[in-house]
């Protein structure tokens, strides 16, 4: 089981869904920039979801529109859904910045390249850090949680926006 099965037993938890409203809210809400998830993954783990017995799946059509399979979840699921939160809950938290490829790879550079590179980054930096701020002053109406995550990454982006100035000096 992976996180992604986390977020759709819990997705699914709220109330029943179909694959492409699932899919839909996912990248709607940019949820691939929180966890690592995917439209393709979505529909991908609720078939799989549904063929372990975690979710049940009931075939509706609506007017012209084709049938469609929505999903809600079983009792296996929502057990299986508390597990995931309680082991994700106590596992040691993973980092993985794309961004230390560039890092660890500065030496095989000149000085004026490599700072060249980390000013590129730290412009990315500053342009996420703008955005992120923006959306948190929208954020009105939006549950606790995903504020809770936006504030998240708003803290780390300008951890790293001051840790590349200080490596910067350093180089």
């Amino acid at each position: 089981m992976s996180t992604i099965n986390l977020f759709l037993l819990g997705f699914i938890r709220e109330r029943s869904r179909s694959a492409y409203e699932m899919a839909t809210f996912v990248e709607e809400h940019q949820i691939p920039r929180m966890i690592k998830i995917s439209a393709p993954a979505v529909y991908k783990n609720l078939v799989k979801l549904a063929a372990a017995g975690y979710l049940d799946t009931q075939k509706v059509k609506e007017g012209e529109m084709p049938e469609k399979t929505i999903y809600s979840i079983t009792e296996k699921g929502d057990i299986e859904f508390i597990k995931l939160l309680e082991r994700y809950s106590q596992e040691q938290v993973k980092f993985h910045f794309d961004f230390n490829a560039v890092i660890i790879s500065l030496d095989k550079l000149d000085r004026a390249h490599a700072l060249e590179y980390l000013n590129n980054l730290k412009q990315e930096f500053s342009v996420r850090d703008r955005l992120i701020r923006k959306n948190l002053n929208q954020m009105s109406g939006v549950p606790v949680e995903a504020r809770a995550i936006v504030k998240q990454f708003l803290m780390i982006n300008t951890t790293l926006i001051k840790w590349l100035e200080e490596f910067m000096e350093e180089y």
